[in-house]
């Protein structure tokens, strides 16, 4: 099985790197292991790509490209005023253990933008079960990011899915609207509420 990795792994590499690079979303090693566990679990049934004359690497491209329409579907059902993609979860877990380094914020983002950010991220980790919960942080708080490929990178891969899906979708029952879920108020709106009051 390593063999047959060792001949698709050139292949997937650049299938993932042109395909992600087309949909901002999806990161290039999420989905090189997508494509990996592709090949694994379709096992003998796939021909390597030197026992056919045809492009192994348009057919990954394919299944690459269907992947990611489906995580584009998913990633716009959220609300667009705020939504968190998987790389934003990432860059606020690296700091969110400690307070002292909430400064990574961009120099485009207000301070309030990088609280809210912060706390929508802890409502979320609150809402993960206590081991899913330990395991991120102990791997954010000692830097002990697992290696590509590997079964805790994809269990931690698919808890910040799960964080980002959280924050994007799910609304507080009773602290307001919750994360992923701040409005803007539109000038009529605003009007309205200025007529009433007066």
């Amino acid at each position: 099985m390593a063999e047959r990795i060792e001949e698709y792994l050139p292949i997937i590499k650049r299938v993932a790197r042109r395909v992600a690079g087309e949909y901002h979303m999806v990161e290039t090693e999420d989905l090189e292991q997508e494509l990996i566990c592709f090949v694994l679990q379709r096992g003998d049934s796939l021909p390597l790509p030197s026992e056919v004359d045809w492009s192994m690497q348009s057919f990954l491209t394919r299944v690459a490209r269907t992947w990611c329409f489906e995580q584009k579907q998913q990633h716009y059902l959220i609300d667009p005023q705020v939504s968190y993609e998987v790389k934003d979860i990432r860059e606020i877990l690296t700091t969110h253990f400690s307070h002292d380094m909430w400064d990574y914020v961009a120099d485009d983002t207000s301070v309030e933008d990088m609280v809210a950010a912060h706390s929508d991220v802890a409502w979320a980790l609150d809402r993960l079960s206590p081991g899913e919960k330990a395991f991120v942080a102990e791997c954010y708080m000692a830097n002990r990011l697992p290696m590509s490929g590997t079964k805790e990178y994809r269990k931690l891969r698919d808890l910040i899915i799960k964080i980002a899906n959280m924050c994007n979708h799910y609304t507080r029952a009773d602290e307001g609207e919750g994360p992923g879920r701040r409005k803007a108020m539109t000038n009529s709106a605003a009007r309205a509420a200025i007529d009433t009051e007066a």
